[in-house]
């Protein structure tokens, strides 16, 4: 994992490459470079992760003196390009295996790829620049462009930094989760994003400039079954020159990705213990403690105290860089922290399992509680075929509709100055167009049957920009990569493309894994457990509670009353509880970092 950058400097700008390489050293410690072609200066920061360190500086330029490209990320189909495009087979580095295609087929071997990333592009003969994030949203990419004035970055502070801006723009946003980060805006002014499977192109020769889905071209199609599928998968993403551990819970995902690890490659685990008198939070530790001692493997054993989590909260928030509403996400930091102290440098996650493989309540459409038109469905399955199979737009509204614990809007309307009923039917409808885009771009060929819409508007609204996000910012900002197999492309494609309609009708969850691994993993693991979450106790503290006073502003902005949640806060001890209130809390912490 690294940190990419590019700017374009004119008259009206003067952006310096230290203000990029300071402010992306935490992404990449290893090596920095940067190279200045014209106006045009593209640049890297290196943490290496599957060859040396003098192999793998950036940016590089192509052979044929066309292309110099900085990337940031994981390809995980190199034996099969090395193979179609007959490269070498010692060649290691997947950034080497990229500028061979591009030497071949151009800017097209985007199309060829598959993992997790972010590319920025220069084309010296054409002046061109582009930009490219993968299509399942691991990796961001930011961008500033006005007045000709142009930057691309991992991250949004450097931007911040470069432009010397720290406006916030929070009454232009149409919410649904209350500043939800499914939007190509973000909180600042004139920043923007990707959105996953996105390309952005400047044509600097007219001053064009156009963002669309790029074309996947990959052989997707495959004979092998679920399993195969999925070891193979897991074994793709054990390449590395450096030590490699896994985030290992109580749970189903994060023990497959144990089991067929532990097939190809010596792998340590690392596990949360929380400092607690209430047992119920550490039964994940405890199963995967036992599962460590069966597979005779080493277990790292991660105690996180209450004033670890209080004293990290507001860094942890302010590293994200964005709206979220996860107060679980201090140990998620301290994780990192953790990693890093015992000299790791990537950890697998079970991150995506439950988007492919049906884990979530609300995926099944026999909860009449998630969908109340069920039992009308259920009498008239004709009805569901002619209105919801054939809408994009109503399933988008669906899929926001069952969302609704995350929006604050609806939740806490009373603390908004502002109606937002408008606003949200002009973000449905942005956010349907869309979903039919990437589909088309990406899934195309996957039935558009409501049942997997869900699925997919998960990975697109959900995973990347609440998940991924999360775990970018917060395992780089420790120089840990981190590394998701069951969000690997070729097989959410190949899984969800096989499921079994009667998987969306089951009382239980995860059939398509369970069938396969019921009989190889500990029987504790397809128990229902609490999930690993934050004690509620610490959250209830005093100490929390007197934080959270401190960062709230003390008068009423951005259309948010203020005054009231801390009148409420102050007066309710268990509104702190609200999981609605902590894009609000995560707000008002990026307000102070903004110094506003």
């Amino acid at each position: 994992m690294c940190g990419v950058f590019l700017f374009r400097n004119n008259k009206n700008s003067n952006f310096s490459t230290s203000i990029f390489l300071d402010n992306l050293y935490h992404r990449g410690p290893d090596a920095n470079k940067s190279i200045n072609i014209n106006d045009v200066t593209i640049g890297h920061t290196l943490l290496t992760i599957r060859d040396q360190t003098e192999n793998s500086i950036q940016p590089i330029t192509c052979s044929n003196d066309r292309y110099v490209i900085s990337f940031n990320g994981q390809i995980y189909n190199t034996d099969a390009l090395k193979k179609k495009y007959s490269i070498d087979k010692s060649v290691i580095l997947d950034t080497k295996v990229i500028l061979e295609i591009c030497n071949k087929v151009g800017i097209d071997f985007i199309s060829e790829i598959n993992g997790m990333f972010a590319i920025v592009i220069y084309d010296k003969l054409d002046n061109k620049i582009i930009a490219i994030r993968d299509n399942s949203g691991q990796k961001p990419l930011y961008f500033y462009n006005k007045d000709k004035s142009l930057v691309i970055c991992s991250e949004i502070y450097p931007i911040l930094k470069a432009i010397n801006n720290t406006e916030l723009n929070i009454n232009k946003f149409n919410a649904v989760r209350f500043v939800s980060n499914v939007e190509k805006e973000t909180i600042y002014k004139d920043i923007f994003k990707l959105l996953p499977g996105q390309k952005l192109e400047v044509d600097l020769r007219n001053e064009s400039f156009k963002i669309n889905f790029f074309q996947q071209n990959l052989d997707l199609n495959s004979e092998k079954s679920n399993e195969e599928l999925i070891s193979n998968t897991i074994h793709q993403h054990l390449q590395t020159n450096e030590k490699i551990l896994i985030n290992l819970s109580g749970g189903i995902d994060s023990n497959i990705i144990l089991y067929e690890a532990i097939k190809n490659k010596n792998i340590d685990a690392v596990s949360t213990y929380f400092d607690t008198e209430n047992k119920n939070y550490n039964l994940d530790f405890s199963i995967a403690k036992k599962v460590s001692r069966k597979y005779k493997i080493n277990l790292l054993e991660n105690v996180i105290t209450k004033d670890d989590y209080i004293d990290n909260f507001i860094k942890c928030f302010e590293t994200l860089e964005e709206i979220n509403g996860n107060f679980n996400n201090p140990t998620y930091f301290l994780n990192y922290k953790f990693i890093k102290q015992n000299q790791y440098r990537s950890v697998l996650n079970g991150d995506g399992g439950d988007e492919i493989f049906i884990g979530y309540d609300w995926y099944f459409l026999n909860n009449t509680s998630n969908f109340k038109f069920y039992k009308l469905f259920k009498t008239i399955p004709k009805l569901k075929n002619m209105i919801f199979d054939k809408s994009v737009l109503l399933k988008t509204i669906f899929y926001f509709k069952i969302m609704e614990r995350y929006n604050s809007v609806k939740n806490l309307g009373y603390l908004f100055n502002k109606n937002y009923k408008f606003s949200q039917l002009n973000y449905l409808l942005r956010r349907a167009y869309e979903y039919r885009n990437f589909k088309k771009n990406f899934f195309n060929n996957i039935s558009e049957r409501f049942e997997y819409s869900n699925l997919l508007h998960t990975q697109l609204f959900w995973l990347s920009e609440e998940v991924f996000n999360r775990n970018d910012k917060l395992s780089m900002h420790h120089s840990i990569e981190s590394r998701s197999p069951f969000s690997d492309y070729n097989l959410r494609y190949n899984i969800i493309s096989k499921l079994k309609k009667n998987y969306f009708y089951s009382n239980e969850n995860k059939l398509v894994v369970r069938d396969i691994y019921k009989s190889k993993l500990d029987r504790e693991i397809f128990q229902f457990k609490r999930g690993w979450t934050t004690p509620r106790d610490w959250i209830l503290d005093n100490k929390f509670r007197n934080m959270i006073m401190d960062i709230l502003p003390k008068k009423d902005i951005f259309d948010i009353k203020w005054r009231v949640i801390r009148e409420k806060i102050y007066s309710d001890e268990t509104f702190i509880m609200n999981r609605s209130l902590y894009p609000l809390i995560s707000l008002a912490i990026l307000i102070n970092r903004s110094n506003l």
